[in-house]
């Protein structure tokens, strides 16, 4: 069962990540004009973070998907990545009058309480898959079972 859920949340993390991505690599033009409108981000920083960004969720997304050995250190970056984003989100909800959106598509449709608790889930999902992971322990197969039997005898 834990491992099951462990997979869940990779993928949809992996999923939120990629179309994350995908939608602000396809109108990146969009999306850096969005950033501008950030009082919380230096503009000097826009450039590099409108390629950088999608970038990296495209990456993540499919090293959460293809590559099952670095599995704990890309949930523990998952969750890095989602407690920053839900940080972002809730100062600039709390601070400012009328806060900008830079998120695309079906994200970019709700209201900042709704999108602040969609993202402090994933978060919360990612560090139960991390904390899931650090205590995982795969079934013994019936010769490791008649190993530790035959051990704990002597």
């Amino acid at each position: 069962m834990k491992r099951k859920f462990i997979l869940v949340t990779k993928y949809l993390l992996a999923l939120l990540f990629a179309y994350a991505g995908i939608y602000k690599i396809v109108d990146v033009s969009l999306f850096r004009s969005q950033l501008y409108q950030s009082p919380l981000l230096p503009a000097y920083l826009i450039p590099a973070i409108a390629i950088v960004l999608p970038l990296s969720e495209l990456t993540l997304a499919a090293l959460l998907l293809f590559v099952k050995k670095l599995e704990y250190s890309l949930l523990w970056i998952s969750f890095g990545i989602m407690l920053f984003f839900s940080v972002y989100l809730i100062m600039l909800f709390t601070l400012y009058d009328k806060p900008p959106c830079s998120c695309g598509g079906i994200l970019a449709g709700m209201t900042y309480p709704v999108h602040i608790t969609f993202n402090l889930t994933f978060t919360i999902l990612s560090i139960i898959a991390v904390y899931l992971h650090e205590n995982f322990k795969p079934q013994n197969t019936s010769v490791n079972s008649a190993l530790l039997v035959d051990t704990g005898n002597n």
